[in-house]
């Protein structure tokens, strides 16, 4: 089950003090969610399943949890738990970490990459994204910017050949993806769980199982 679209979780209103917008977008997701909690009443949810820790934050804040009746899971972190042991491993694959400020995995993001296989470098500092900040103060997140190249820099463009650089955050795919004139790509760590479950087809699967999905319009 996928919530409306354009459904917000509030997180940017509140980091930007806009207080009475926050609790506009709190008030309607709650009562949206409720909804659907009671829409779908007959139904035992397994988890309430996010791609972005701030995300995260901002759905426990508001207690999706105690409306759908399940834990709060990072869907990278749901998918190991589900499928640990069927991953096709590959112990000469390399691979760049970087963690996320707001880190839905709780900093044990570079750990679930090595369940895969290969070896794992972590990249320190933070992606320059920053949520709403690279709108806000251009300035400061110019300088994280230089910072995390110099790191990339430091840590991987010494060994020859491209790179992919994991992370779990959708926000930090932005921010890492104006490193790829160095040659790094960012991938969000679902992709790559589902790449390493699903194979190189995992795309037209996916696309299949959805068009035999059961739809249900909120």
């Amino acid at each position: 089950m996928l919530p409306p679209p354009n459904l917000c979780c509030g997180f940017p209103a509140k980091a930007n003090a806009k207080t009475r917008m926050h609790s506009d977008v709190t008030l309607r997701d709650t009562i949206i969610l409720s909804q659907i909690r009671e829409m779908l009443g007959y139904i035992d949810f397994d988890g309430l399943i996010v791609s972005c820790g701030t995300c995260r934050e901002a759905l426990h804040e508001l207690g999706a949890e105690e409306i759908f009746g399940c834990a709060l899971a990072d869907v990278s972190y749901f998918v190991l738990e589900q499928a640990p042991k069927r991953f096709v491993q590959d112990k000469e694959r390399r691979f760049l970490y970087h963690a996320p400020c707001h880190d839905s995995l709780q900093g044990e993001g570079d750990l679930m990459v090595r369940q895969i296989g290969g070896q794992v470098t972590s990249i320190g500092g933070c992606c320059s994204e920053a949520g709403t900040l690279a709108l806000s103060r251009p300035d400061i997140a110019g300088a994280m910017l230089e910072r995390k190249r110099d790191n990339l820099l430091a840590k991987a463009v010494a060994e020859q050949g491209p790179h992919s650089i994991v992370t779990n955050c959708p926000s930090c795919i932005s921010g890492l993806g104006r490193n790829r004139n160095l040659g790094i790509a960012p991938q969000h760590l679902a992709v790559l769980l589902a790449e390493s479950l699903g194979g190189a087809g995992w795309q037209l699967e996916l696309s299949g199982l959805l068009q035999s999905a059961e739809v249900v319009t909120f």
